[in-house]
């Protein structure tokens, strides 16, 4: 069967193989491209970092002041890239918006101030979660897709 990738990189080439390893004849071509914006991480303190994509982990590792805050990532390969980001301690999420937001609960107290680097088109969670619990969430566009 012919399928067509469209998510961008790097996650279409890993997609196109993963299909192609099941027989799969893979045609890869992304819709979208992914690039930084290059915003600034805003001044402030910070209680935590939240990421709900790993493309939004290179907008803060260079960011000396925020090193060695809690992350708290949505997935395996969002904080594998955290860590590798030398960004953490990183607690890992299940891979979804929902657990991502029940983990930064059980793990901050109401209250506490967090940056979450994200894209410039994001959905409503685990920000509207986390706010209704008493969180505060700045929030930094980190990337376009």
């Amino acid at each position: 069967m012919r399928v067509w990738v469209a998510r961008p990189e790097p996650g279409a080439a890993r997609t196109g193989a993963a299909l192609a390893a099941r027989g799969h004849a893979a045609l890869v071509a992304p819709v979208l491209a992914i690039g930084p914006t290059g915003a600034e991480p805003p001044a402030g303190a910070f209680d935590a970092l939240l990421f709900t994509s790993a493309h939004a982990v290179p907008a803060l590792r260079d960011t000396h002041r925020l090193r060695g805050l809690p992350v708290f990532a949505v997935g395996p390969r969002t904080a594998e890239r955290a860590r590798a980001a030398g960004l953490g301690p990183v607690r890992e999420g299940p891979g979804d918006a929902a657990g991502l937001a029940a983990l930064v609960a059980e793990g901050l107290p109401a209250g506490a101030r967090l940056l979450h680097a994200t894209g410039t088109a994001r959905k409503p969670e685990p920000e509207a979660a986390l706010t209704a619990a008493g969180f505060t969430i700045v929030i930094l566009e980190a990337y376009t897709a």
